[in-house]
C-alpha cells in the first residue's frame, strides 16, 4: 500500500495536482509556437486545457507516466503539436466532424475531419498524407490523446454547422444558400443557429477555388457593353443565372447546348456563363470543365454544386458517344446513381440546375432517342457573328476583362433571392403564367417541355437586367424561340430516318 500511495503521490506530483490543482492552457503551452491569430484566435487558445496526464509544446505531444521508482518520465506521441479546436455538424448527413489542427513543415494548418476518422487508429494513419504527425506505431496512442483532450474542452470548443455542397440548404431552421464566401440566410435575422459553413468533401477543395469572386463589378460590367450586339452569347448568361432559380420553381435540370463550327465563340460564351459565378479560366481553379472525364466524376461535380450552373466544354473531348448521351440523361434526372458502401448504401447526389455545354455537333446528335431532344436547348450558330475579322477581337476583349472580373453578378443574384424570400410564391405564380406563354406557341409534346425552361431563362433574364446587367440588343428570347421551332422539325425521329432512307434509294437508283 505504501508504494502505491508513493507512486501515486509522485505522478501528482508530475501532472501538477498537488501544486496546482487547474490544468494549463494550449496557449500557455505553445507559448511563441502558437498557431497564427489567422488561423485561430489567441483567446480560444486560452481557453483550451491539457488534460490531465499529458504535455504539450511546440515540439509535440508527450504522455506523461511515473516508473517503479518514482522517477517521472515522458513518452513522445507526435513529432509536431495537433490537438482539436471545434467541432462541426453536417446539416445535410448529419456528420460530426473536429476541426482539427496540426503543424507541418510548411506551417500550421486545420481542418474539418470526419469524427470517425479522428477517433479511429486505422483510418487515422491515412492522412499522414496530410502531414498529420501520425504513424501507424504511433496511431493508438493519438487516438488517446485526442480523445482525453476532446473530453476535456467539449465544453469549450465553438460549434458550428457546415454542409458538404454549395446551393440551397433548407434543413430544419437553417434555410439559405451556400457559396464559398458565405452563407445567404434566408432568415431576417443572421445569428449562429442559422449560419453554415461549406466544408468540401476531400478531392473537392480545387473545385471550390473556382468559385470566388475576382476583380471589380464595373470592369464586369463593361465586358457586358461590349457583348450587347451578339444574341446568342446572352443565352449563355441567362442559362448561367437561371440555375439557382429552378428550386424555387420546382422545375427539372436542363441542358443548353452551343453546336457549330470550330473557332466560332463557343467557348467565350461558356466562360460569359463561368464569369456570372466565378473564373472563367483554362486551368484549375475555374468553373468551367472539360468533357475529357469520367462519369462518376461529372456526377460527383455536379452533386457538390447542385444549384450552380455545371458547364462543360467541347463535346469532342468525351471519350465516347455513350459518355455524353449518359452524362445528358442522368442530369436531366436531377440524381446519380445508387452506390454501395461497406455500411450499406452511400449518399446519392442529388441536384436541380442547369448545364452548358458545347462542341461542333449538336449534344442531341450522340443519342437518338426523344427524350434527349426534350432536356436539350440547342443554339446551333455562331454566338460571336458571322464575321471572325469583327468577332475575333471583340471575343478577345470580352476574354481578357471576363477572366479578371467575375463572380459578382452571382452574389448579387442570390442576395435578391435571399432578400425576398417571402415573396417566393409570387415568383412561381410569375413563372407558371410565363411558362403558359411559351407552352402556347409550341406545337409538339417535346417542344412543350422547354416552355419551363424558356420560362426560367425569361425570369432570370429579368432579375439580371433588374440588378444593373445592360440590355442587349436584340431579345435573345426570340432567337430561343427559332431553337425551338428547329427542333420541332426534327422531333418524329422515325419520320425522319423514313425520309433518310427513301432520299437516299431515289438519289442512287441505279445502284440497286
Amino acid at each position: 500500500r505504501l508504494v502505491a500511495e508513493r507512486r501515486r503521490a509522485a505522478l501528482d506530483r508530475v501532472i501538477g495536482v498537488a501544486q496546482d490543482p487547474s490544468l494549463p492552457s494550449l496557449g500557455l503551452c505553445l507559448g511563441v509556437g502558437a498557431p497564427p491569430a489567422e488561423l485561430i484566435e489567441p483567446s480560444l487558445l486560452d481557453q483550451l486545457r491539457v488534460p490531465r496526464g499529458y504535455a504539450i509544446d511546440p515540439t509535440g505531444v508527450f504522455k506523461l507516466s511515473v516508473s517503479q521508482d518514482g522517477n517521472a518520465s515522458s513518452t513522445r506521441i507526435a513529432t509536431a503539436p495537433i490537438f482539436i479546436v471545434g467541432r462541426t455538424h453536417d446539416v445535410l448527413t448529419g456528420t460530426a466532424k473536429r476541426q482539427v489542427m496540426w503543424r507541418t513543415p510548411a506551417g500550421w494548418t486545420t481542418r474539418a475531419i470526419d469524427r470517425g476518422i479522428v477517433m479511429n487508429s486505422q483510418k487515422l494513419v491515412g492522412l499522414s498524407d496530410l502531414e498529420v504527425p501520425v504513424t501507424s506505431n504511433t496511431a493508438s496512442t493519438l487516438v488517446e490523446w485526442l480523445s482525453e483532450f476532446e473530453a476535456e474542452n467539449m465544453h469549450r470548443f465553438r460549434a458550428s454547422q457546415a454542409a458538404s455542397r454549395m446551393g440551397w440548404i433548407k434543413q430544419g431552421a437553417v434555410k439559405g444558400f451556400l457559396l464559398p464566401d458565405g452563407f445567404y440566410t434566408l432568415s431576417r435575422e443572421m445569428s449562429e443557429e442559422s449560419s453554415v459553413e461549406l466544408i468540401p468533401p476531400t478531392g473537392m477543395e480545387n473545385v471550390l477555388e473556382g468559385w470566388r469572386p475576382g476583380g471589380e463589378w464595373e470592369e464586369w460590367l463593361r465586358a457586358m457593353e461590349t457583348m450587347r450586339p451578339y444574341t446568342p452569347m446572352w443565352i449563355a448568361l441567362y442559362a448561367s443565372a437561371a440555375a439557382p432559380l429552378l428550386e424555387i420553381f420546382g422545375t427539372p435540370s436542363f441542358i443548353v447546348d452551343f453546336n457549330g463550327e470550330t473557332s466560332s465563340g463557343k467557348t467565350t460564351a461558356l466562360r460569359a456563363a463561368a464569369s456570372v459565378w466565378g473564373r472563367p479560366g483554362d486551368n484549375h481553379p475555374t468553373a468551367m470543365y472539360s468533357w475529357d472525364t469520367t462519369k462518376v466524376y461529372v456526377e460527383r461535380i455536379c452533386g457538390f454544386l447542385c444549384n450552380l450552373p455545371v458547364i462543360l466544354d467541347e463535346t469532342k473531348r468525351a471519350k465516347d458517344q455513350k459518355t455524353v448521351r449518359d452524362v445528358i440523361y442522368d442530369f436531366a434526372n436531377g440524381q446519380g446513381k445508387g452506390r454501395g458502401s461497406p455500411d450499406g448504401t452511400r449518399v446519392t447526389a442529388s441536384w436541380r440546375s442547369v448545364m452548358l455545354t458545347s462542341g461542333e455537333a449538336a449534344a442531341t446528335s450522340f443519342s437518338q432517342d426523344g427524350g434527349t431532344r426534350a432536356r436539350v436547348l440547342s443554339i446551333t450558330g455562331k454566338p460571336m457573328g458571322n464575321d471572325p475579322k469583327a468577332g475575333g477581337p471583340v471575343a478577345e476583349e470580352l476574354i481578357a476583362l471576363m477572366t479578371a472580373n467575375y463572380g459578382h453578378l452571382g452574389r448579387k443574384i442570390i442576395h435578391y433571392l435571399a432578400s425576398v424570400a417571402d415573396q417566393h410564391d409570387q415568383l412561381r405564380e410569375i413563372w407558371k403564367q410565363t411558362r403558359e406563354h411559351y407552352a402556347a406557341i409550341s406545337r409538339t409534346p417535346v417542344t412543350r417541355r422547354h416552355a419551363a425552361n424558356l420560362a426560367a431563362l425569361h425570369i432570370a433574364a429579368s432579375i439580371i437586367h433588374d440588378l444593373g446587367v445592360p440590355l442587349p440588343e436584340e431579345d435573345p428570347m426570340g432567337y430561343c424561340i427559332e431553337a425551338i421551332g428547329r427542333l420541332e422539325e426534327e422531333h418524329d425521329r422515325p419520320l425522319a430516318a423514313l425520309i433518310e432512307t427513301v432520299s437516299w434509294c431515289s438519289a442512287n437508283q441505279n445502284r440497286f
